[in-house]
């Protein structure tokens, strides 16, 4: 399960919030947006998957105090004034403003469930065709693509290759 689409303007990573930040929690935090849209979280972050989140930063622990001080994620039960921030949640962290990056979770399941419509009832005149099969090898303007002039094959005559 996955959500479609994430939007990043060019000025995010010299935004005050993220331009300050040390390499490994960028690394953090840019790969949990990413982990928290795959996994539908809403951009909540709980204690117990952090490992998961990003695993490549060895003792995440201590850079989620550099996020917290720079205003990029909320600890857990810490309300936000911003319309873009997620609920804050009981065991973990929430990433501030994630909702500018990700559309809500309730959005991208409307957005997949009105797809999958979509592409049934695509399935379903496919299927429902009268019309016979493509010819030509399966392409059906193979005629259309074709060459319209073939290249004149030099006659390789033992004059040639005396002159």
């Amino acid at each position: 399960m996955k959500r479609e689409g994430l939007y990043f303007d060019d000025r995010f990573p010299t935004r005050r919030q993220v331009a300050s930040l040390s390499d490994a929690a960028f690394r953090m935090h840019f790969t949990a947006i990413f982990w928290c849209a795959h996994n539908l979280t809403d951009g909540a972050v709980l204690q117990e998957d952090l490992i998961d989140v990003c695993p490549r930063v060895r003792k995440p622990l201590r850079f989620i105090t550099e996020l917290v001080s720079r205003g990029t994620w909320h600890p857990s039960g810490e309300e936000c004034p911003s319309d873009l921030c997620p609920a804050p949640v009981a065991k973990g962290w929430v990433i501030h403003d994630f909702f500018a990056f990700v559309p809500a979770k309730e959005r991208a399941e409307k957005e997949r469930k009105a797809n999958a419509e979509r592409q049934k009832r695509w399935r379903d005149r496919q299927r429902d065709r009268t019309e016979p099969p493509a010819v030509d090898g399966g392409v059906s303007n193979a005629k259309r693509n074709a060459l319209l002039t073939t290249t004149p094959s030099i006659a390789l005559s033992s004059s040639f290759w005396l002159s």
